[in-house]
């Protein structure tokens, strides 16, 4: 495989799974029950996933290539696995080797990239909400449900005289009950109930 051949699958990679990244930060901080319907919001969650797969496909045929199909000419698509040309040049069971380590390649980091990123997330909501949070008392103004019937308690929330709403998860709530809350003056976005983080 040539250089030219490897920094093109290099860049595909990179460039899809860079804006993966930055469409799936725009919407990762949608509450809980806007997320449980088919939105524009999960939409666009999905969307980077699919990105972020398409992206892992050409590393995966990369990392395949240097490992097994090193002598191999031209750019490879996944379609050349299941091509009859090179099942004959390659044979059977060597084509359906090459196919599963693919398969497996291709699974294992799309699994490790959600849970890298969603860790990630977690560290830099714990970040914002402890070195950056701003408490408010806020009133439950309303109980919804999603579609599996899971309950979450409607707030409405104020910071810089903007007006802010979010559904957290009803934790024995009622409506018209008060309870703390903490979003980040960063991005009030990022919300939680007060009593999972403190301030330091």
């Amino acid at each position: 495989m040539k250089l030219k051949q490897k920094i093109i699958y290099l860049l595909i990679y990179l460039v899809l799974a860079c804006t993966s990244v930055y469409i799936a930060m725009q919407f990762w901080w949608t509450d809980y029950l806007t997320l449980s319907y088919l939105n524009r919001q999960v939409i666009a969650l999905l969307g980077s996933v699919g990105l972020m797969w398409v992206g892992i496909v050409f590393l995966s045929i990369f990392i395949v290539r240097l490992l097994f199909l090193k002598e191999e000419k031209g750019f490879i698509t996944p379609l050349n696995f299941i091509d009859e040309d090179f099942i004959k040049r390659r044979g059977l069971v060597y084509a359906k080797k090459v196919k599963y380590w693919f398969i497996g390649i291709a699974f294992g980091v799309l699994f490790l990239s959600i849970s890298l990123f969603r860790y990630c997330m977690s560290i830099y909501k714990d970040n914002q909400l402890t070195a950056n949070g701003v408490t408010q008392m806020v009133t439950v103004h309303e109980i919804k449900s999603d579609a599996q019937n899971n309950q979450y308690a409607h707030f409405k929330y104020y910071y810089n005289g903007q007006e802010y709403e979010t559904n957290l998860p009803l934790n024995q709530l009622k409506q018209g009950d008060r309870t703390e809350i903490v979003f980040s003056k960063d991005n009030p976005d990022i919300v939680d109930y007060r009593t999972t983080y403190s301030k330091e």
